[in-house]
């Protein structure tokens, strides 16, 4: 009875802590999906992972509109690898060679890895270019 007891503990630890995640996972999914459609469905993966990482540090909004702004940057990065073959191929050698280089340190040695995820994804469906003004509302 004890080992099932502590079982019973640890399961309910692990949940705890992973409580967090799960609950931005699922506001996230919602508010992507229902505010932007399934074009961008494939980037929640790299987001949340963004907010596991960083969720025990406290984050200014200069992070935040860095990471907007690097996330924006890196839609348009595989907008533009989805035109055509050689912009493709180029920004395939680029953009992880890059992102190795600005978003990884000894202490975060794998620190590109969710822009790069999120640069995978949207190049694997890349969101239709639209017009801006009351013609997309």
């Amino acid at each position: 009875m004890a080992a099932g007891r502590e079982l019973g503990v640890r399961v309910w630890e692990k949940w705890k802590a992973a409580l967090p995640v799960n609950l931005f996972f699922l506001v996230l999914s919602g508010v992507m999906m229902g505010g932007f459609g399934t074009e961008y469905a494939l980037t929640i993966a790299g987001i949340t992972v963004l907010f596991q990482l960083r969720m025990e540090e406290e984050n200014s909004l200069d992070y935040c509109l860095r990471l907007f702004a690097g996330n924006l940057l890196l839609c348009a990065l595989a907008m533009a690898a989805s035109l055509h073959v050689v912009l493709c191929v180029l920004l395939n050698l680029a953009v992880p060679f890059t992102l190795v280089l600005l978003q990884s340190d000894q202490f975060s040695p794998k620190g590109y890895f969710p822009y790069l995820m999120c640069f995978a994804f949207l190049e694997l469906r890349p969101p239709a270019p639209r017009p801006l003004g009351p013609s997309c509302w």
